[in-house]
């Protein structure tokens, strides 16, 4: 009787485990596509944005608890793009996955332009709770040429626009770009209003223009 007591309980054991395992699962795969940033260059009318892509899996079951559960991350990247306003282009430059040591709070930011391509600085932490550790920020050229190089440190002499509206002592083409949830938007006439132009589609940044066209 005592035997069959303890085969008993090993079999619940095992079928409490065995629904825990289980029940630990992941939804299907979804992706967040966030504009980090968008700025014009000095006296031009070329700017430039960057997008930041996550495809992750939602926890369900037991890997919601206790706190809600973390996300599965399958991929993480960001692209940076080049654009005209005038011409009403746009065009993808490269794009970069998140380096092992940033990849936990991975972020974007657009340091400016250049003559020679956009430079963006990318932040985060390589263990899985960045915590109290100290983030880690990376420095990155997309160029215009389609190259992307890692950089020694912080670049200096970044052309970006003014961080105000009006405009600067002897500005004489006036281009203000800023972001409004999945689109850029452009203002390039004095006291005038933002307008969308470019829009997230497709996981790509393109010109509202041409979607426009039959």
């Amino acid at each position: 009787m005592r035997v069959v007591r303890v085969w008993s309980a090993r079999r619940s054991a095992l079928a409490i485990f065995w629904v825990a395992i289980t029940s630990c699962t992941y939804g299907p795969p979804r992706t967040r596509l966030t504009i980090d940033g968008a700025v014009s260059q000095i006296d031009r009318r070329r700017f430039a944005a960057l997008v930041r892509t996550e495809v992750s899996r939602p926890p369900t079951g037991l890997a919601k608890y206790p706190d809600g559960g973390a996300e599965k991350m399958l991929d993480q990247f960001v692209s940076a793009y080049a654009g005209d306003v005038d011409s009403g282009t746009v065009r993808l430059l490269g794009k970069i996955p998140a380096p092992k040591e940033i990849r936990t709070a991975f972020q974007s930011t657009l340091l400016g332009l250049k003559s020679d391509g956009v430079y963006a600085a990318l932040t985060g932490c390589p263990t899985s709770d960045c915590g109290t550790t100290p983030t880690t920020r990376l420095y990155f050229r997309f160029g215009f040429d389609g190259s992307v190089q890692r950089l020694d440190g912080q670049p200096v002499d970044v052309q970006r626009q003014p961080g105000m509206l009006a405009r600067s002592p002897g500005e004489i083409v006036y281009t203000r770009v800023s972001t409004s949830g999945d689109s850029v938007t452009v203002l390039t006439v004095d006291n005038g209003r933002f307008t969308p132009r470019y829009v997230l589609v497709g996981g790509e940044l393109r010109p509202l223009a041409a979607l426009a066209k039959p």
